[in-house]
């Protein structure tokens, strides 16, 4: 039995028709709807397998990893960005490599590894610096911000790291909107934010999250909307408005749950029983700092459950309960011992003696 070869023609189909795929499985993440996201990632991957397409499979890796790291299953996440990373740089893709390499640093900021985050982050700014035109300058001041922020946010000395931030952040934000990226525009916010969160306004931080929040609505992006409320709700909790910020952290939560993303979710519910812990209500923040470790522990992600199990100790001991932060200490210590981090794993041990018998 003979096979022919596909024409030009027929391959070319082939092309557009995956990048429909991969453009619409695009869609349905941002719009939180991740299983129908990953059947079209996976389908978009079939074709460009069968007819031998490396940048399509390269692509289909890298929203794999931003599709898993939603889900906070963040040691998979870096496994697709990996293998994005190789197949984009293989093929002198310089824009889909450094994608590639901010998707990566995200998840190494979570996992707790900051040294390879900023290697990467600044590696993505060598490369956005190579590349024409305005959305690419405006991403190369965005991960600049980024590094310049993470570089601040580890050594709280170095003040000057977070005002270069907020500059890089602001030029980025001004090109997104005059390109009009919406997109680009409410990620800079957010990260606008974040820059004032740690420079302790929580007011002007509120504001640019809330403006983050505006544009996830318009667009229809569930997750940034969680992440947005989330923001606003912390904040919340600095100035003192504890009831508008259990109205924004429950929404955020709840809106997680629904599109399963784990991280926001596990972020939310533990904001919450902090926000009850501060303004008094012992027995609600019990229930969800129980239900933030809950959460955790059924991703099946270690590292998650790290996030989670960490600073409900200070709470525990707000309450008066020691015992409760000595098991959550206790969790901790062996986590960290688990994941091979002995040096955090010696300093939860060292906590965990200092605390009253």
């Amino acid at each position: 039995m003979l096979f022919r070869s596909k024409t030009a023609r027929e391959r070319h189909i082939e092309v557009l028709e995956s990048a429909f795929l991969t453009n619409l499985g695009n869609v349905y993440r941002e719009q939180g709807l991740l299983e129908q996201a990953e059947r079209l990632y996976t389908d978009a991957y079939k074709i460009d397998s069968r007819f031998g397409n490396p940048l399509g499979l390269a692509t289909a890796e890298y929203n794999r990893g931003l599709l898993v790291a939603m889900r906070g299953n963040l040691l998979v996440s870096l496994f697709h960005f990996d293998i994005a990373r190789t197949a984009y740089q293989q093929h002198g893709n310089k824009l889909g490599e450094a994608d590639a390499l901010v998707g990566r640093a995200s998840s190494f900021r979570s996992l707790e590894n900051a040294a390879y985050a900023l290697a990467d982050l600044r590696a993505a700014a060598s490369l956005y610096a190579q590349i024409p035109g305005a959305l690419a300058e405006a991403n190369y001041h965005s991960v600049v911000g980024e590094a310049e922020f993470y570089q601040g946010y580890d050594h709280p000395s170095d003040r000057e790291s977070m005002g270069r931030a907020l500059e890089a952040y602001k030029r980025a934000y001004a090109i997104y909107e005059k390109i009009g990226y919406r997109q680009g525009q409410m990620v800079a916010l957010g990260w606008l934010g974040n820059v004032y969160s740690e420079q302790s306004d929580p007011a002007e931080a509120k504001a640019f999250y809330v403006s983050s929040l505006d544009i996830a609505k318009k667009m229809g992006s569930p997750f940034r909307e969680a992440i947005a409320l989330e923001n606003v709700g912390h904040q919340d909790v600095a100035l003192g408005k504890y009831a508008d910020a259990l109205v924004n952290l429950k929404r955020a939560a709840e809106i997680a749950n629904k599109i399963g993303a784990k991280m926001v979710e596990v972020n939310s519910l533990q904001e919450i029983g902090s926000a009850c812990a501060k303004s008094g209500d012992g027995e609600h923040a019990l229930s969800y700092f129980g239900r933030a470790v809950k959460t955790a522990e059924e991703s099946g992600d270690s590292y998650l459950l790290i996030n989670a199990l960490q600073g409900i100790d200070d709470d525990y001991m707000r309450l008066g309960d020691v015992g409760g932060a000595r098991g959550a200490l206790i969790r901790l210590r062996d986590l960290y011992a688990e994941v091979g981090d002995n040096k955090k794993s010696a300093e939860v041990r060292h906590k965990i003696e200092q605390l009253p018998k």
